[in-house]
């Protein structure tokens, strides 16, 4: 049977491959096309963050992604040889508390073994030779591996397609931002670091940086920065050695690499991250500093907001108004993560910045939160925080802090991260997402009048595909009155109990948290203004049929 295609993923890369399991999860047909003979051989993108990892998860992924990779627990940073600070993500709640390490390779071809659990196959070796835009989609010719040219409709395509993106060409979209005067050797050795396996080290002097990072048993990844534009000739073990030996002397000496490369330092982001039904993530929308490790991660968080919204869309559940919202999320929060990657990398590089950088991390009282709370968070990537520009529009003004749940619009949802089923209990793993998900405290089915607040919003949202309702307690907190009691409506519901570290921040009886399929939290609002809700759900998923619904809601006012 010759299924039609929806959607064309141009680039087999982590981004693309990432987007590629979300639409296969979630019933779309797609595409996914690469130039290249298979996945790459290059170790590049090194570190999975907190936020992917938990995203992979949301999405559906089952087959292990990271698992035989490092898992790194403490960023060091030393200044002149003695260690100075350190991220220790310890002071990340949840059930993951560490980076992933492993060459991008290995990550490649787990999500490829992902995408074939669901038989879907990547087309290697084939060349998008033209894109053009029609009434109904878009046409693309693709030069198949025997050099024949082929033209195929879709109705959106989206370029995963690197640095030199064919689709970003075609979109005749400018890429922003400017190169730094220094490059850096980067290579995978063999050799015994007398550091911990499982923290990365970062080396900072006046002149120069290198880093240390393991990324497997006995194997590290060693970056070292130079001066200057990328030379022509191939990089150089011992330009590498001799760095290292200006600082740490004979003690350790790079053999034969593994693995070894030259890049340059980037900051770039597209102007435009969305163009007609065209769309760009990865590497084809933003180019980084590898400062922080936040390239590749980026790319995955582009994929994980896109991919639900294509579904939405193409399964006729939400108007195509819902995909303009990509690139008003994504585009503030590239340019947010554009701007902190250079600000580490002029603090770590360019050495009239170095008091700065000393004073700020400096293991001093007054910096007591910032190393604790902010760094972890920040580069775990859970302090990702989207502008939800169409929510706000209909935001009457409600003042969360009222409520005692830590739970912030625009932000991944904890109760989704965190919560275990209460009547057949789990390992704590987290529960995919195939739509939205409402969260009420249990306790909220005790009280005659919250339950009615309850029932109404549900029954007025009823039909909404994927959509889920989840009643959520703390195993401390819960009494006589939490007995499970079923709504009436034809959702599916759960009965969830919180970590111990979540039980001071269980949902209020009096509210609900809504979070969309991509664990982001669209609304956070009191079950008292059920039409307010009704209407937020609606505008920030773009549902069709609004007139209808929200004179539903209405009649519960």
């Amino acid at each position: 049977m010759n299924v039609q295609r929806k959607v064309l993923i141009v680039g087999a890369g982590p981004t693309g491959l990432t987007l590629a399991n979300d639409l296969a999860r979630r019933g779309v047909a797609f595409d996914i096309v690469d130039r290249k003979a298979g996945p790459t051989s290059d170790s590049k993108g090194l570190a999975l963050n907190v936020s992917s990892q938990y995203g992979l998860k949301l999405i559906g992924v089952r087959t292990p992604v990271g698992e035989r990779g490092m898992s790194i627990s403490r960023l060091n940073l030393h200044w002149q040889n003695a260690r100075y600070s350190s991220v220790n993500f310890a002071h990340v709640r949840g059930a993951i508390q560490s980076l992933v390490t492993q060459p991008q390779a290995v990550t490649e071809t787990e999500l490829i073994s992902a995408l074939l659990h669901v038989d879907v196959r990547v087309k290697w070796c084939h060349r998008v030779a033209n894109i053009t835009d029609t009434a109904s989609g878009v046409s693309v010719e693709i030069e198949s591996p025997a050099g024949e040219l082929q033209t195929q409709h879709y109705d959106y395509v989206v370029g995963c397609d690197g640095k030199h993106s064919v689709v970003r060409k075609h979109l005749d979209i400018a890429f922003d931002g400017f190169d730094y005067d220094m490059h850096f050797t980067l290579g995978d050795f063999d050799i015994d670091f007398p550091f911990g396996k499982h923290e990365v080290q970062y080396f900072v002097y006046p002149d120069t940086f290198f880093i240390l990072v393991p990324i497997a048993k006995g194997r590290w990844r060693v970056v070292v920065k130079f001066s200057g534009a990328v030379p022509d000739e191939p990089p150089s073990v011992e330009d590498m050695n001799a760095v290292l030996a200006r600082y740490f002397g004979k003690r350790f000496k790079l053999g034969a690499p593994a693995w070894i490369s030259r890049a340059p330092f980037y900051n770039r982001v597209a102007q435009n991250i969305h163009k007609n039904r065209c769309f760009l993530a990865g590497d084809a929308a933003h180019l980084f500093s590898p400062i922080g490790g936040t390239g590749m991660n980026t790319g995955m968080q582009d994929a994980f907001n896109l991919g639900w919204k294509l579904a939405a869309v193409i399964t006729g559940q939400s108007d195509a108004q819902l995909l303009d919202t990509y690139q008003l999320e994504r585009l503030p929060a590239i340019q947010e993560a554009a701007a902190s990657s250079d600000t580490s990398t002029q603090l770590i590089c360019k050495p009239d910045n170095t008091s700065r950088l000393i004073q700020l991390i400096a293991p001093r009282f007054v910096n007591r939160t910032f190393l604790k709370k902010v760094l972890p968070s920040a580069h775990s990537g859970l302090a990702m925080q989207l502008t939800l520009d169409a929510v706000n529009a209909t935001h009457t003004g409600v003042d969360v802090s009222e409520q005692n749940v830590f739970a912030a619009e625009g932000k991944l949802n904890p109760v989704v991260l965190h919560a275990t089923n209460k009547l057949t209990p789990s390992n704590g793993d987290v529960f995919p997402l195939a739509g939205p998900v409402f969260i009420v405290n249990q306790y909220a089915l005790s009280n005659p009048q919250l339950r009615l607040r309850v029932q109404a919003l549900f029954s007025a949202l009823n039909g909404m595909s994927g959509a889920q309702v989840w009643f959520v307690s703390g195993g401390k907190k819960e009494a006589a009155g939490s007995a499970v009691v079923q709504l009436q409506t034809n959702m599916p519901q759960r009965f969830l109990r919180l970590p111990a570290f979540l039980e001071a921040e269980t949902p209020s009886p009096e509210w609900v948290q809504v979070v969309r399929p991509d664990g982001i939290t669209l609304a956070v609002r009191k079950l008292s203004d059920v039409k307010a809700i009704g209407e937020q759900v609606i505008s920030g998923l773009k549902i069709k049929n609004i007139g209808n619904q929200t004179k539903q809601v209405a009649m519960y006012e």
